[in-house]
């Protein structure tokens, strides 16, 4: 499948940039919802510690003013024990008139302090004034524990600890049995560190509903104050206070150990799935109070729903932001990839036309400082390059094939005259041939002949002496005509064959029929010659006496005549000899003039060639339209 140029740049690019914006864009929005949870936390904390430290000085008032009592209290143990009960009482009477938060403020004295007769630890005199409904203050002055003490008491407890001590929450009676949620501050009064007597002031808790309440930055927020024994002291729940956390939320308590981190005074922070219906953060902060009290602790609890709205809304936005900036990049990415790949596209189509053949075909650019402008101008310049190069191949082409088809007829016409040439050649060739053959036919009668004259000549000179040796010589002749008659008949059967192979070659075998014939007619001619020197040996048989003495008359013109023939015979030879080269060159001549022929007609097929192939070249470059 052709995947264009564009989607091969853009798919990769994309891909990257979308991956890695979608990853970074994770990566930060996880981190915002984390962080915006983290700060929500941070949030809540910091709520729960401003609400506890509020808590803290509303409470520190009182416990600070009963402290200051006790510390009063100490330093009249140097007034005269008959003046000291009633600065006891002006003084506490005057703070509860001055601060009407107190319910009550008390004070118990050890008896052995009063009395230096009593010799008992246990045993006080406790005198309180308490607020009515009216805002009146009653007193109640009164002697408790003479005959010992309750050792599980609370009085027992915090004079055995010598401690400050601030009571659990509980529902105290207040004006005609009804009940209030109130706390007592506990500050024992000491001599040397040693215990004498106890400072207690009740105060009202109801008033920390008023920050418990306002406490509400957050939809779904509960807030609740428990004292150091885990108990609720105010919480949005009125049904819960005075409850025990660890019976309300068993499992949470188990889970993290509150009840133990709230003794110890310290932070703690978690998430609270332990319920059905939706998970909470939970932040515990200490409420403090300074000295030996035990610090209380304040929790706010706040549904995780509404936690992460926030952090929800935030991500919600930064995600429209990204997606939005996605697009925005996409959109500017497929614009630059546009403009990269139009040019490329043009380019394209302008290389398609080029190969189809179509070199009038343009490329319309705007110039563009950048490779791609580079690109097309050097196209243009190509195609510049091969409207030339082909306008001089087809002034080649033309060139090439007027001058192909010059050299192929002219091919021909040498193939011609070549062939012609060797014909004649070869008629020349035979010529010499039966030339050379008559020639040497006449050397070798001549010879025979210079022989026959020298022997005659001998002969002549002792004819006399030797007619019997003639006639034996005649018979002797007479058999050598018989031969040279059968040689002649031979010769004749020769021809036959000669001119029988000739008619097989046809053509080629026209110079050996012309041969076979002359040889035939040679043959012949030797054969009459043969019967016509029988008939004379047998007429000169008869006459040889006769002869003899002519003979005698005609030795020197013998001689002559046979000194005569010797240079005939060596003209011969000679002849002979030249005739052989003049055949062997012709031969020669012959062979080179069918090498011209073969060269001249490989020639003419090669001219051919080059003219087909130059017809081919001259079609491809019609291809080009120009």
């Amino acid at each position: 499948m052709k995947i264009s140029i564009k989607y091969k740049i853009l798919f990769p690019i994309l891909s990257i940039i979308g991956i890695m914006y979608i990853t970074t864009m994770g990566y930060l929005i996880n981190k915002m919802y984390v962080r915006n949870i983290n700060d929500g936390k941070q949030f809540i904390d910091a709520i729960a510690r401003e609400n506890a430290n509020m808590i803290s000085e509303n409470l520190s008032r009182e416990i600070h003013i009963t402290r200051t009592l006790a510390n009063t209290f100490e330093t009249a143990e140097q007034i005269s024990k008959e003046k000291q009960k009633k600065f006891h009482l002006d003084i506490i009477k005057n703070v509860a008139t001055k601060n009407l938060d107190f319910l009550s403020i008390g004070i118990s004295r050890q008896l052995f302090v009063l009395d230096k007769n009593w010799k008992k630890k246990y045993g006080r005199e406790r005198y309180t004034y308490f607020r009515e409904i009216d805002g009146s203050l009653s007193l109640e002055d009164i002697t408790l524990d003479k005959k010992g003490e309750d050792k599980n008491g609370l009085y027992h407890k915090i004079r055995k600890n010598n401690i400050d001590v601030l009571l659990d929450p509980y529902f105290g009676d207040f004006n005609e049995g009804k009940k209030k949620l109130m706390t007592s501050i506990c500050i024992p009064v000491r001599k040397n560190d040693k215990f004498i007597g106890l400072t207690v002031t009740d105060i009202s808790l109801e008033r920390l509903n008023n920050i418990i309440i306002k406490i509400k930055p957050v939809m779904g927020l509960n807030a609740f104050l428990l004292s150091n024994s885990g108990t609720y002291v105010v919480h949005t729940d009125s049904a819960l206070v005075g409850k025990f956390i660890g019976d309300i939320q068993k499992n949470t308590v188990i889970q993290f150990e509150i009840d133990k981190l709230i003794k110890q005074g310290k932070s703690i922070s978690f998430i609270d799935d332990n319920k059905d219906d939706e998970k909470y953060y939970v932040s515990f902060v200490p409420v403090k109070f300074g000295g030996d009290i035990k610090p209380w602790s304040l929790a706010v609890a706040v549904p995780m729903s509404e936690l992460v709205k926030e952090a929800k809304e935030t991500v919600f936005f930064a995600s429209l932001i990204g997606i939005v900036g996605l697009i925005i990049t996409i959109f500017f990415i497929i614009i630059i990839a546009n403009s990269i790949v139009r040019p490329i596209i043009k380019s394209v189509d302008f290389a398609k036309k080029i190969a189809e053949g179509d070199l009038t075909a343009n490329i319309f650019i705007k110039d563009r400082n950048d490779e791609i402008n580079e690109l097309v101008r050097n196209l243009e310049y190509m195609v510049a390059n091969l409207k030339k190069m082909i306008s001089k191949v087809k002034e080649t082409v033309t060139v090439v094939k007027k001058n192909s088809n010059y050299l192929k007829t002219s091919s021909y016409k040498v193939s011609e005259g070549n062939n012609i040439q060797a014909s004649s050649a070869e008629e020349v060739a035979a010529s010499i041939q039966e030339m050379s053959a008559v020639i040497e036919q006449n050397t070798n009668n001549a010879n025979k002949t210079a022989l026959i004259a020298d022997n005659s000549a001998k002969n002549i000179k002792i004819s006399e002496k030797n007619a019997i040796l003639a006639t034996k010589l005649m018979e002797q002749i007479a058999e050598k005509i018989i031969i040279i008659d059968e040689i002649a008949f031979q010769t004749n059967i020769l021809s036959l064959n000669t001119a029988i192979e000739a008619s097989h070659a046809e053509q080629y075998g026209k110079g050996f029929a012309i041969v076979a014939r002359d040889i035939n007619r040679l043959a012949d001619k030797s054969k009459i010659l043969a019967f016509e020197i029988k008939e004379m040996s047998e007429k000169s048989l008869s006459i040889s006496q006769k002869t003899s003495a002519l003979l005698k008359a005609i030795v020197p013109s013998i001689l002559k005549t046979s000194e005569l023939v010797n240079y005939i015979s060596v003209s011969s030879k000679e002849q002979n000899v030249g005739a052989i080269q003049v055949n062997n060159a012709v031969n020669n001549l012959n062979q080179i003039i069918q090498q011209n022929t073969n060269e001249a007609f490989q020639m003419a097929e090669q001219s051919k060639i080059l003219a087909k192939y130059a017809n081919y070249l001259n079609e491809s470059i019609t291809f080009f339209k120009t």
